[in-house]
């Protein structure tokens, strides 16, 4: 089960979002701040691409950026939160026709850590 927020992004959570599949007591194993961070990352997604032509680097760019420690994108162990929760990795998916979509990834925090782009058809031969 899934579903299409809008015709321009995708976008990943940590928690279910479909009622099919989420149970009742689902919200109590789920920390709130996956929440607040998906309603972030989505208010900044169509902030971006209300006002400009959005590529990769821009994605990348708030993925990365500090502005809340509540809402922040890229998480750190060092902060002080509730529960130890650290961005391990982050993966964008650049949708286009077949065989000319790409992926990027960075291991670590998109605010320190390089994105490299991985070639999807020579992984998938």
């Amino acid at each position: 089960d899934f579903r299409i927020m809008n015709d321009s992004y995708i976008l990943h959570t940590n928690h279910i979002l479909s009622d099919k599949l989420r149970s009742n007591n689902m919200k109590s194993v789920m920390h709130e701040d996956s929440y607040m961070r998906y309603a972030s990352a989505q208010e900044r997604l169509v902030r971006m691409l209300e006002n400009e032509n959005v590529d990769v680097k821009m994605v990348y760019d708030v993925l990365g950026k500090h502005h809340n420690e509540q809402i922040d994108l890229c998480k750190h162990m060092d902060f002080n939160y509730e529960f130890k929760i650290s961005t391990l990795f982050t993966l964008i998916y650049e949708l286009s026709p077949v065989g000319q979509s790409k992926l990027y990834l960075s291991i670590g925090q998109p605010c320190k850590e390089e994105l490299h782009e991985i070639d999807i058809l020579n992984l998938l031969n």
